[in-house]
């Protein structure tokens, strides 16, 4: 096939590539050699797959035919089907098969690499930072899976009004808020994740609000709102928990943050109008209200349909709640007492798909003077009905509370899936499910300690799994607390000054925690894995490593009254952060990506590519 023609009948930056070194002078003595030997079939099929993407990476700067050549989509998808380390996971709306999707396809692989590969080495960095305004005091901050959307819970300055707000990051035209939705109260305990409800894709939302029951007490000096709920305080009267979830669907989302839509800057009454002309995007899905109090929310998927899971804390005991958020089917859990009489309080719970079960972490009071009891179970469901369900654990470990744990057990999810069928597979280098970290900060001596749950095969299902290794340690500080944000396969902790009792921390530094594999008892492989994508870095034996310029960040946020929220995501790197007073939020990138919108390949892509009926808007 003729070189040029080929690059005439392509689609995306290789003709601007053969246009710009070929056509000014056709015959040229290089467009004839490289039409004889190296024609743009053989590249793309039979040279760059050879590659490391850093060698590629090396091999796009010897000339500007190169350069917009390896910025074709086909050669990063290719990279992307064959990744074993831990790459973004893709909003469902992503048509990755389309041309729309090609822009974002280079980027989840590459900084995909570059976090692995800073990760493993323990050099971590914060590369490039981003303020965005919120006009709102922060409340809570959480990530979607993948990055690409941040959902904050937010007041205003007087602690009367509350909203939730929608931000999307690394989109073309900027990071921006997208959508806001009153909850009344202060929202808590949030919890997000990519869901159909009634069969549309979205974003599902779930959080927990308190208000007093019957109105505000007369002359109360309480305002509910300016309370830690984490602090254990005495109210005037009885309070009204309520688990809510509500859904934002993502149709219509995707023609705001389309690469070829509007320009919110250069266009703002167009981008205005387009989308008031749009579906509104949330809906109320569930709410659930009790006088007792309301924790550790979890979403997932059970049985096809979205469900949400929660603890009721009554009476010195604890009560699992599961939900299905399709319908009005509900279910309450008890689990059977370990110690009779003995009073109990569930910390934390993960629903496991691998094995459709449960993992339950829960604190057990025994006798006076003696430490609590902590015990990690794991809980096959039954056939789950209307009403309540006593269950049994099928596994379990325990330990002494010996380091006076305090605040949150804060766990990782346990699997991470593809959120469409066209998107592709999600590849471990281990077979079975991750593994699982749980993280809770000890008080004496002042650290954290940490617990890892692994999955082996299951000897009475071949090719299934079934958690049943269980191991931990502690990490302990001489000068500072510490608190861990877990992932399935990356984590960092912080170290901070401050009550654990207190809504702000004085924040010291951000540590990345990484336990190499080696550390592990067992290891499950998965044989014949294939040409690795990347040239993978020796893994640092040191747990925890500072994350460079952390301590200047920290410097910032303490200024602002001290850090109030921290949300992560381990995928793409992104780290974001609020102090008490700022009315912003600082988002931070491990990952040292160029952005796509300041490349002159995405430029020549754009003059091509945008669409005929784009005036349709």
């Amino acid at each position: 096939m003729s070189l040029y023609r080929w690059a005439q009948d392509a689609i995306g930056s290789v003709y601007y590539a053969f246009q710009l070194q070929f056509k000014s002078n056709q015959n040229s003595a290089e467009k004839g050699a490289i039409e004889r030997i190296l024609t743009p079939d053989i590249l793309v099929d039979q040279i760059f797959p050879l590659l490391y993407v850093e060698e590629l990476i090396q091999f796009r700067q010897t000339s500007k035919t190169y350069y917009l050549l390896t910025h074709e989509a086909v050669i990063w998808k290719r990279y992307l089907e064959r990744m074993r380390i831990p790459v973004q996971q893709m909003r469902p709306t992503l048509q990755y098969r389309e041309l729309v999707a090609n822009y974002e396809i280079e980027s989840f692989v590459t900084a995909a690499c570059a976090l692995d590969r800073s990760w493993r080495r323990g050099e971590p960095v914060l590369w490039r930072e981003e303020i965005h305004a919120s006009q709102y005091r922060i409340i809570e901050l959480k990530m979607v899976p993948g990055g690409k959307f941040l959902v904050a819970s937010v007041r205003d300055k007087r602690n009367y009004r509350f909203f939730i707000l929608v931000y999307a990051l690394d989109v073309l035209f900027g990071s921006r808020m997208l959508a806001r939705v009153p909850t009344h109260y202060k929202a808590f305990n949030l919890q997000v994740k990519y869901m159909k409800h009634e069969g549309v894709d979205g974003i599902m939302i779930s959080y927990v609000r308190r208000r007093f029951k019957d109105g505000v007490p007369l002359q109360s000096k309480h305002n509910i709102n300016n309370l830690y709920q984490g602090a254990p305080v005495t109210l005037p009267k009885a309070v009204v928990y309520e688990a809510c979830s509500l859904h934002m669907r993502l149709d219509s989302v995707e023609v705001l943050i389309a690469p070829y839509s509007i320009s919110p800057r250069e266009n703002k009454g167009r981008y205005t109008g387009m989308a008031r002309q749009l579906e509104l995007p949330f809906k109320d899905v569930y709410n659930y209200q009790t006088l007792s109090e309301i924790h550790s929310l979890t979403q997932f998927q059970f049985e096809g349909t979205p469900c949400m899971a929660f603890v009721e804390d009554n009476h010195m005991m604890s009560v699992i709640h599961i939900r299905r958020l399709d319908n009005d089917f509900a279910a309450e859990l008890r689990c059977n007492s370990y110690i009779v009489g003995a009073p109990h309080r569930i910390r934390t719970i993960r629903f496991l798909p691998c094995q459709r079960g449960l993992l339950v972490v829960r604190t057990i009071r025994q006798f006076p003077g003696m430490p609590d009891l902590i015990v990690f179970e794991i809980y096959d469901l039954p056939v789950l009905q209307h009403g309540i369900q006593n269950i049994t654990a099928s596994k379990r470990w325990e330990c002494s509370d010996e380091y006076k744990l305090t605040g949150e057990f804060v766990i990782s999810d346990a699997e991470v899936e593809k959120t469409s069928e066209s998107h592709p597979d999600i590849l471990r280098e281990e077979c079975g499910p991750p593994t699982i970290w749980l993280f809770a900060s000890a008080r004496e001596p002042k650290g954290c300690s940490f617990w890892w749950f692994r999955a082996s095969p299951d000897p009475s299902r071949p090719g299934e799994y079934r958690y049943d290794q269980q191991g931990g340690g502690l990490h302990q500080n001489d000068h500072n607390d510490e608190c861990g944000f877990p992932g399935v396969e990356r984590s960092l902790v912080l170290e901070f000054e401050g009550d654990e009792m207190s809504e702000t921390k004085i924040l010291k530094k951000i540590r990345r925690f990484h336990w190499p594999s080696y550390r592990f008892p067992m290891h499950h492989l998965v044989p014949n894995p294939g040409p690795p994508v990347t040239l993978r870095a020796a893994e640092n034996s040191l747990s925890l490593v500072d994350i460079s310029f952390s301590d200047r960040i920290g410097g910032i946020i303490n200024n602002s009254g001290g850090l109030v929220a921290l949300a992560w995501d381990e995928t793409s790197g992104k780290i974001c952060l609020a102090g008490e007073k700022d009315e912003a939020i600082r988002i931070m990138d491990m990952a040292p990506i160029a952005e796509i919108t300041k490349k002159l390949a995405y430029r020549w892509a754009r003059e091509k590519l945008i669409p005929t009926d784009f005036d349709a808007y």
